[in-house]
């Protein structure tokens, strides 16, 4: 082999592949994505056959569960205010109860509960 070396140069041309998809990529209204999510989420339902019915992928269907799942977790750490309506009880019949209401749920605390206790029943009922 000498000590001369060469090269070639290779001239190349862009064009597109024969698998890919001749069609845009489709844009999914937020309407659309969160009913297709709604539906996924039914019981009994197949996450595949819905998205065949809907001509997607289902991987896209659970990105957009996953996205949605998050966006609600993200909402529920912000920072939530309630209603509080303070009434004054005139007997002392009640003996230190405090009564928390949570929509249909009500809970009766005793001043022999601790605040750490109540914070968790509270957290409990938030997850539930």
């Amino acid at each position: 082999m000498s000590g001369h070396r060469s090269f070639q140069l290779i001239e190349g041309e862009v064009s597109r592949l024969d698998a890919s998809p001749a069609t845009p990529r489709r844009r999914w209204s937020t309407s659309a994505k969160e009913e297709i999510v709604a539906r996924s989420m039914m019981p009994g339902v197949n996450v595949s056959a819905l998205a065949r019915a809907y001509g997607i992928a289902p991987s896209q269907v659970f990105a957009w569960r996953r996205k949605a799942a998050l966006d609600a977790q993200g909402r529920t750490r912000d920072p939530m205010f309630a209603a509080v309506a303070v009434e004054e009880d005139t007997t002392d019949e009640a003996g230190g109860v405090v009564e928390l209401v949570f929509g249909d749920v009500t809970v009766r605390v005793g001043p022999d509960v601790s605040p750490a206790r109540i914070a968790e029943i509270v957290r409990a009922i938030r997850a539930a």
